[in-house]
């Protein structure tokens, strides 16, 4: 497998794994709007620290 194919493999694969994971959010949180998914998926992939200091406020969803 060449440089390029890894790479693009590794890409789909993550890409996979972040869509994967906002499912799984969206089906324990079904009320919740676009906009705090992408939040809970950045306090999962991102930690609670980091996530607040992209998105301020973000502490006060509980769960993720």
């Amino acid at each position: 497998m060449s440089p390029l194919a890894k790479i693009q493999a590794v890409s789909a694969l993550s890409r996979s794994v972040l869509l994967l994971s906002l499912a799984g959010i969206r089906q324990r949180f079904p009320e919740a709007t676009d906009s705090e998914c992408k939040i809970r998926l950045a306090r999962l992939t991102l930690g609670s620290e980091l996530a607040e200091r992209v998105y301020p406020g973000s502490s006060e969803l509980s769960g993720y």
